[in-house]
Formats: structure tokens, sequence, C-alpha cells
């Protein structure tokens, strides 16, 4: 048997051998004692690399249960993963009052990034934008790289709602711009899943000359690779796959979908779009 299981290990790519070692000893720290909160955020964290993000949610409830400011952006974090903007947005908001009361800089900005992406996950990519040009101005502390990537790419989004409502006129108008933000992002941080993602729908959903199902389906595998738990990046990807005439690897996608993301209130209408060929919006 132990043989058996050194073979599958050696099977495993590198990071996944990591991955399961990590999640068996924080597994055995949390059986020692459940109430301490700092392994479940750590298993969360964990699961949500692995592409498991309903386990990961788990964790992060647990180590938010008992006030934790580090376990509720966790949480917020993972429900932005999962679509739940609402939720996303009432954590986000608790996060930023706790981190303020605290004089926790640092996390009060990643809240207030988080409530400006929950905005724009909404629809209301006026207040996203406002949010956004805030933190420009003045953000309660520096930016990292990652938060600037985060903040540019709620940006572009933000933008890219503007132009989608002023019609074919502002689409085209527009459209550069928000291009040229979503790779402003990607150069702050090319490890930035949401950035590829953004750049990519943007490809995906441009009118006319403007558009690019090849870049599209380049820049979403891109983020799915980097952020496999991540709802809209998978729908999308799967979605560019098909646009490109990849069926056979889109439907082989479905039934994975359906497992990664069986907890999330929207997947059921994602994966209807998608068998149907529409959007995934």
């Amino acid at each position: 048997m132990l043989m058996l299981l050194v073979a599958a290990s050696a099977t495993l790519p590198p990071e996944a051998v990591l991955l399961r070692q990590a999640r068996t000893q924080l597994v055995r720290t949390i059986a020692s004692d459940p109430s301490d909160a700092r392994p479940h955020l750590l298993l969360g964290r964990v699961y949500a690399r692995a592409g498991a993000p309903a386990r990961a949610l788990g964790e992060f409830r647990v180590a938010a249960a008992d006030g934790s400011l580090a376990g509720l952006l966790a949480e917020a974090h993972e429900q932005s993963r999962l679509a739940n903007w609402s939720a996303v947005l009432d954590e986000a908001t608790r996060a930023e009052a706790l981190a303020r009361q605290s004089g926790a800089a640092a996390q009060q900005l990643d809240a207030r990034l988080l409530e400006a992406y929950a905005r724009l996950g909404l629809g209301h990519y006026q207040q996203a934008l406002a949010g956004c040009k805030k933190l420009e101005s003045s953000p309660p502390a520096p930016l990292s790289r990652n938060d600037r990537a985060r903040l540019l790419a709620t940006k572009a989004g933000a933008l890219g709602l503007e132009a989608q409502e002023g019609g074919i006129g502002a689409l085209l108008t527009i459209g550069p711009r928000v291009k040229g933000v979503f790779e402003q992002a990607i150069a702050a941080n090319p490890d930035h899943g949401l950035a590829w993602y953004g750049l990519g729908r943007y490809y995906l959903e441009a009118p006319l000359f403007l558009n690019n199902r090849g870049e599209a389906l380049r820049c979403l595998s891109r983020a799915d690779a980097l952020d496999p738990g991540d709802i809209n990046i998978r729908s999308w990807y799967l979605y560019a796959l098909g646009a490109n005439g990849h069926h056979n690897q889109e439907h082989a996608g479905l039934p994975a979908f359906q497992r990664d993301f069986a907890d999330a209130p929207i997947a059921g209408s994602l994966l209807a779009k998608l068998e149907a060929g529409h959007p995934p919006k």
C-alpha cells in the first residue's frame, strides 16, 4: 500500500503533492484542537489553491466565526470567487469597519478593494468606479503590485460596463481604454488571474474589429491556470473553448465545472447557458 501511495504521489505535479501534504498536516492539527481558528484559515487557503472553493469557504467560515479579521477577509475573498456578490459586499463592509477601528491599514485596503469589486459584480459600476478613484487618490495603505492589479482590473471592468450601457458608439470609443487598463493590471502583476480574465472577456465581448477570440482563449486559459477556483473565470474559459471551435474540450469540462461549483448559487444557470452555447452572464 505504501508503495502505491508513493507511486501515486510521483505522478502528481509538485504543487499538488505539497498541497496534499499541507492538507493532511492541517487536518491533524485541527483534530487536536478544533477551536483554534488559525489552522482552519490555513486549510481554507490550501483548498482555495487546490480549486476546491466549497471546502475553502467552509474552513474560512469557521475561522471567521470568532470575529477574526483575517478569517472574515478570507471568507469574503472566497465568496467573490463563487460570485456571491451580496455576501462579499456585506463581509467586506464589516471587515473594513473592523480594520479601521483596530488601525489595521493593510486589511482596510484589502476590504475596500473587495467592496469595489463586489459593487462591480452587482453591476453598480458607478459606485465601483467611485471606490477605485478614492483608493487611487488616498489609499489607507501603500498599494502593493497585487493591490494595484486588483484596483486596475476592477476599474477596467467598471469602465467596460459603462461602455456597454452607452451602446456601440461608446464601446468603440471606450473599448481601447478598457483594454489598456486591463493590460496595466497585468503589467502590475502578471500572476493576477482576474486581470487576465477581464482582458479575455474584453476580447470576447468587444464589437467588430476589436473582437479577438483567439486572444480571449489565451487570456482565459491563463486566468484559469492562475485561479482554478473562480466560477466566473472557469465558465468564461469553457465558453471561450467553444467560441474557438473546441467543443469537445468545452463539453469535457462541464462535469468538472458542475462538481467543483456545486454549492455556488449561480452554478446551475451558468451551466445551462454553457450547455446551450450562450455566454455565461
